[in-house]
């Protein structure tokens, strides 16, 4: 297989470099750990685009019987 037949899916390029390359979806790091990468100076490219991970909807706490006194 020649190198232009390969299709590159993910990307870690940091100071121009390409650190790491992927065909496969299976092998891209979890969203947390590109964070870190990314404010560690990192950054991406899927298909040959600029990418940036998504960050994470934070989750408001329940409203639960938590803290709750009982009437008994």
């Amino acid at each position: 297989m020649d190198k232009k037949d390969r299709k590159v899916l993910f990307e870690v390029i940091r100071d121009g470099r390409v650190m790491m390359s992927t065909e496969h979806k299976s092998c891209i790091y979890p969203t947390g750990i590109l964070l870190a990468m990314q404010s560690a100076g990192y950054k991406f490219r899927m298909d040959g685009k600029a990418w940036k991970p998504a960050k994470p909807e934070k989750k408001l706490p329940s409203a639960g019987k938590k803290n709750r006194k009982s009437n008994t």
